[in-house]
């Protein structure tokens, strides 16, 4: 018992201090998230050793985890969206995701990606844009496949809370 009255309390010092310092947990978070999925991606599913992972991949992972998935994005979804629809009824919330799925991902997500994976890999803008000129549709399908369904579901279940 002694100890799951401890581990409540550092939870809950954690969370204070989560809440205290917002940004600088998200840009920890997205760093770290990212940086680790691919490392899992490359050692577990593609079977690399450690030694042998690709480095500027993961470069540019965590690169993007830091400015991109930390720093951006807690700034569009904390701040920006919210002040642009700030109430929270089924349309405003639909709204949000309108905006998120079909402005956000399609014009600055996923060229934000393409371009940081070229740059780091030695390429230019140009080629960043053919490759999400490529590549993009089916990145954008396997986008809406799970998000589209996982926010319309989120919506639906605590507007009606």
């Amino acid at each position: 018992m002694q100890v799951a009255r401890s581990l409540g309390r550092v939870i809950r010092k954690l969370d204070r201090h989560m809440m205290d310092h917002p940004w600088g947990y998200a840009v920890g978070t997205g760093t770290i998230k990212t940086c680790v999925a691919d490392l899992m991606i490359q050692t577990v599913f593609e079977e690399k050793k450690l030694a042998n992972i690709d480095k500027r991949r993961n470069m540019v992972f965590t690169l993007f985890g830091l400015f991109y998935l930390g720093g951006f994005q807690y700034m569009l979804y904390c701040n920006w969206i919210p002040r642009m629809f700030p109430g929270n009824t089924r349309f405003d919330l639909f709204k949000k995701v309108v905006v998120d799925q079909f402005l956000h991902h399609p014009f600055v997500y996923f060229p934000t990606f393409y371009y940081l994976n070229e740059l780091i890999r030695g390429g230019d803008i140009s080629s960043a844009m053919e490759n999400y000129r490529n590549e993009g549709k089916e990145s954008l399908f396997a986008c809406w496949k799970i998000w589209l369904p996982a926010q319309v579901t989120i919506i639906l279940y605590y507007s009606s809370m």
